[in-house]
Order: C-alpha cells, then structure tokens, then sequence
C-alpha cells in the first residue's frame, strides 16, 4: 500500500508566507522545507501539496521549498 502525505500550504503553514530563511521571516521556506520535506521525504511514497490559500509566494520561498528538493534529491525521486 503506498503512503502519502497531504500538506496545504494556507492550512499547515501560513496564509501569508514569509521569504527564504527563518532568521528573516516567520513562515520561511526553510520552515517549511525543514518541517514538512525534509521530515517526510523519505518516510512517504508521494506528497501532495496544496499551493492555493495563500496570498502570493515569494520566489525565494519556492526556490529554498521546491529548487532544494530538487537539488538534494533529483528529478527521479
């Protein structure tokens, strides 16, 4: 049976997201990497995220969330 894990950004996190690292703003992408991905990327066959909700994404906090999973982890997984 394969495990996945649900996460909705406005809901588990914040409707108003902060930039890149926490030491800046509440909400960071780094919160979020640290909380949610790094946590659980290993411990579940498919995350689905839930982008809608929140009031605009700073490109830093995609890139610190989405452009290091992609880099620690590859396209492949």
């Amino acid at each position: 049976m394969m495990k996945e894990l649900n996460i909705n950004i406005s809901k588990d996190l914040s409707k108003i997201i902060g930039g890149r690292e926490k030491r800046i703003a509440k909400f960071s992408g780094e919160d979020f990497r640290e909380q949610f991905i790094d946590e659980n990327f290993d411990k579940y066959d498919k995350t689905n995220i839930e982008l809608d909700g929140v009031l605009g994404y700073p490109w830093n906090f995609l890139d610190e969330t989405f452009g290091n999973m992609a880099r620690r982890h590859g396209k492949e997984d």
